[in-house]
């Protein structure tokens, strides 16, 4: 039996490792009535956790999700929410009547529902208010949705690219407001993901107070025990034998324990030739695998592509070189940041470009505030190879 593993894509079914004291306490906040914010950097796995949640609902909850990464505008965002209420409520015996009668209210608007949600015949009608109408209309005897939404932080930064920072602020009060409705809290909860840091972006906009009424839930990545479990989920019923001893050193070269490493390194460990029998993974395995791991551009590539898409101008060129340079030398300090940022003449904007940075799982100062580092050596071997040289 060859190793399964998930890499791209969120885990599910038997392939989701569980973590039960971090979902036990996210539950426990869903019941609480807050809406929240999955606080991580991209590939720990908050996808892979909303998607547990979906598959594993909770008493009187109901969770959906919804991705909105291609979303652009205000009005596209809340047509996603209110296609997904009426398609989910349609699903549902006990609630399929609430919308077909909804539905019949707005008569010949509608010209179809289907698969893809509902086709609307004006292109001028406001999605806002009919999702509030919607929600405001619904009888969920008890029940509540939760509505989870992926990348949501994309959305944002869409809409400050191709509308404009006025327009986002407004669709950050629009969200919030609409949260705050004693008729939606009481039918609708929201939890916000995505690859990019919300906080970074609402900041840079002068608009820290339209999330505030979120919780930030922070997904960190593994413990050094939830990593071992994974590596052995993934080895259990192969042909392979990985002693503990050898788990140890994979995971001190991966360092940053987050799913999406310790499953490229052990995918690439399947794919070597072994030399003994029966087939034991030793170092010189892991090593190579490791090489091997860089080697994949499309692997890594995405980590340089956004930075190119979040920054331009002086301060793309300042973000790049100080990745550079901590690829380079292994650490920056504070001091020969702020240097830096002199250079680049980004004084102003260089501590939201570096928390952006922090947030999104670049760089920490775990062991320093004062100094920081690649949170991967996987990724700060590839940016020193393929984009620093």
């Amino acid at each position: 039996m060859v190793i399964n593993t998930t890499i791209g894509h969120p885990a599910r079914g038997d392939k989701y490792l569980e973590r039960p004291q971090l979902t036990d306490k996210l539950c426990e906040k869903i019941r609480s009535g807050s809406s929240i914010l999955l606080a991580a950097p991209r590939r720990v796995g908050k996808s892979s956790i909303l998607f547990y949640l979906m598959d594993n609902p909770q008493k009187n909850f109901k969770p959906t999700f919804i991705d909105t990464e291609s979303v652009n505008n205000e009005n596209e965002f809340f047509k996603k929410l209110f296609n997904l209420i009426i398609d989910t409520l349609s699903k549902i015996s006990r609630y399929s009547k609430i919308a077909a009668n909804f539905t019949k209210e707005l008569g010949a608007r509608i010209e179809s529902i289907g698969l893809d949600g509902v086709t609307i015949g004006d292109s001028r009608l406001s999605y806002y208010d009919k999702f509030l109408k919607l929600v405001k209309s619904l009888d969920l005897q008890g029940e509540r949705f939760i509505i989870m939404v992926d990348e949501f932080a994309e959305t944002v930064q869409n809409i400050i690219q191709d509308e404009g920072e006025r327009k986002a602020v407004h669709f950050l009060q629009s969200s919030r407001t609409l949260r705050q409705m004693p008729e939606i809290k009481a039918k609708i909860q929201f939890i916000f993901a995505g690859s990019i840091g919300l906080e970074n972006v609402v900041e840079t906009l002068n608009a820290s107070g339209t999330i505030n009424d979120l919780y930030s839930f922070a997904i960190p990545p593994f413990t050094r025990a939830e990593a071992k479990n994974l590596v052995r989920k993934l080895i259990d019923g192969t042909w392979y034998t990985f002693y503990d001893d050898k788990i140890e050193y994979l995971l001190n070269k991966i360092d940053w324990l987050i799913p999406f490493y310790i499953q490229l390194v052990i995918d690439e460990i399947d794919k070597l030739e072994f030399e003994n029998e029966p087939n034991i993974i030793t170092e010189r395995e892991i090593d190579a695998a490791f090489l091997r791991v860089i080697e994949h551009r499309n692997y890594f590539a995405n980590w340089h592509t956004r930075l190119r898409r979040a920054y331009k101008g002086k301060e793309y060129s300042f973000t790049k070189e100080l990745l550079n340079y901590v690829s380079e030398n292994g650490t920056v300090s504070s001091g020969e940041i702020r240097d830096m940022a002199a250079a680049f003449e980004v004084e102003v904007e260089y501590g939201n470009i570096l928390n952006a940075l922090k947030y999104d799982g670049y760089l920490n100062n775990h062991d320093d505030p004062k100094v920081y580092r690649f949170n991967s050596p996987l990724l700060k071997i590839w940016w020193n190879k393929n984009v620093a040289h």
